[in-house]
């Protein structure tokens, strides 16, 4: 797909999603996120939250420490070990509740890296 396609389409999920969730890789969280994605949902005024897998192969104090540090709200998961589900769940829950005043449902959109 070209990338001026694939932006697009990005653009489209932003427009219909409620909530946006970035998936990035834990070993290397700044050269998987995508600050163009951040920006174009920050400037659509919709929430975002990161999510970083593979958070089983990374030592836990940098984990922290690189939450602590966030200026967008972090959750850490291990697909692979099933791990940290729950308080994604509960963050998308935190995130939506406000909308669920105006709508009866909350679509949230994943893009990132697997």
């Amino acid at each position: 797909m070209k990338q001026r396609k694939a932006w697009k389409v990005v653009r489209e999920v932003i427009d219909e999603a409620d909530v946006i969730v970035e998936v990035v890789d834990a070993r290397d969280p700044i050269g998987t996120r995508n600050r163009k994605l951040e920006r174009l949902v920050q400037e659509e005024g919709k929430p975002l939250l990161i999510v970083m897998n593979k958070a089983d192969l990374v030592p836990k104090e940098w984990a922290e420490e690189y939450k602590r540090k966030s200026e967008i709200p972090v959750v850490f998961i291990s697909a692979r070990e099933r791990k940290g589900t729950g308080i994604l769940r509960r963050e998308l829950k935190k995130l939506a509740k406000p909308l669920l005043d105006e709508k009866e449902r909350v679509k949230v959109a994943l893009i990132g890296y697997p």
